[in-house]
């Protein structure tokens, strides 16, 4: 996935949707953002909507009214790796990439380290499997 940045209001409603455990409606993003309108708050949800950042995920009542309840279609992770993509980092530099975000991001511990040698070992096995059934579709 390619994607540009989010201009900044859409990205601090993806924070709260990022953070929440639970489906948010245009409301529950009023209450945390008192000082916006309401018809603006709808306006953002459909333009992360339209994004797919966002996705509907059944609708509540209110009173005499209803309002569509949303969840993240994009993790936090997923958006990232789509602008590091967008920026044109390819297979070839990816682990330059890496190396280099660790470095400027994160404290050196076993704990991290090893999370990524996980990480590492799941794909080379996913790799392994694909590779695998490409060779028993070719030859069957």
């Amino acid at each position: 996935m390619k994607n540009r940045a989010l201009p900044r209001n859409e990205h601090l409603i993806m924070d709260i949707f990022w953070k929440s455990d639970t489906p948010l409606t245009g409301r529950d993003l009023k209450e945390v953002f008192p000082d916006w309108n309401y018809p603006y708050i709808v306006n953002m949800l459909t333009k992360l909507e339209e994004k797919h950042m966002i996705a509907e995920h059944g609708t509540i009542s209110y009173g005499t009214g209803r309002a569509r309840k949303f969840v993240p279609a994009v993790s936090r992770s997923e958006y990232a790796a789509g602008l590091v993509s967008a920026c044109g980092i390819d297979n070839d530099s990816i682990a330059d990439v890496t190396v280099a975000f660790v470095k400027e991001t994160c404290s050196h511990s076993d704990e991290l380290y090893d999370k990524l040698n996980h990480i590492i070992e799941e794909l080379r096995a996913k790799s392994t499997e694909d590779t695998s059934i490409q060779g028993e579709s070719k030859n069957g």
